[in-house]
């Protein structure tokens, strides 16, 4: 499907409002749909146009649904798509959706009419500032160090031939951003970074201190288990 940009930014789009996570441009991936102001919003999209776009935004910490004022937002977000509806086996709903663009919100307000937040905004365009040689040579350290963590975790070998299939270093940095464990401020902040330059080498620094933190957890494990054989 062709990415589609929006030109109007007088125009008003479905809102889901995230808990706990940020979604980045270019990552597909399942997100559970816990309340009906949620599921609202879904719906919405999949009826307002055969896109299926919603903007995908977060409350500040501290801050509930149902006490959230407009103020109470972060005003950079993402414009997604639908992909696909279906539910799991408790019944719950979860949303198969691609992140699109990041998406600067001008206006966020409550619709009374279908119980959900709606939002207008623009584009938010990567400044991209790398030259061919650096894209490559940064490529290159966020795919290494990613794979070094995926060897310590164990993870399959599919995973990890995937990820070698990336040729561009915004893309990879997306997909690392949006799997790395971090608080939704600390991943908020590198979804707000516009230089794709600038984004990958946060990254890049954040993946080397999880694998320094895999190394240290590992090595305690080793000392805990050899002292538990001797006792």
């Amino acid at each position: 499907m062709k990415t589609p940009i929006l030109t109007n930014i007088e125009q008003f789009i479905p809102t889901l409002v995230l808990k706990n996570t940020v979604l980045f441009p270019d990552v597909q991936l399942p997100v559970l749909i816990s309340k009906t102001i949620g599921l609202n919003a879904i719906n919405r999209a999949l009826e307002q146009s055969k896109d299926k776009l919603f903007v995908a935004i977060n409350l500040k910490e501290g801050v509930t649904i149902e006490r959230a004022a407009p103020s109470d937002f972060y005003t950079v977000g993402t414009l997604c798509t639908v992909q696909r509806i279906e539910r799991n086996e408790s019944g719950e709903t979860i949303a198969h959706v691609k992140a699109l663009y990041r998406f600067k919100v001008l206006q966020i307000a409550f619709e009374e009419s279908f119980a959900s937040w709606v939002a207008r905004g623009e584009p938010l365009p990567d400044v991209l500032d790398l030259d061919e040689a650096t894209e490559t040579a940064l490529l290159r350290s966020l795919k290494d160090i990613s794979l070094e963590i995926l060897t310590s975790l164990n993870a399959s070998g599919e995973f990890k031939k995937t990820l070698e299939q990336f040729d561009k270093a915004s893309d990879f940095t997306n997909l690392a951003a949006q799997n790395l464990p971090l608080i939704l401020p600390k991943k908020q902040e590198i979804l707000e970074i516009a230089s794709v330059k600038n984004r990958a080498l946060k990254v890049l620094e954040l993946l080397v201190e999880q694998r320094e933190m895999i190394k240290v957890n590992n090595e305690m494990g080793l000392k805990i288990s050899e002292k538990t054989s001797k006792a």
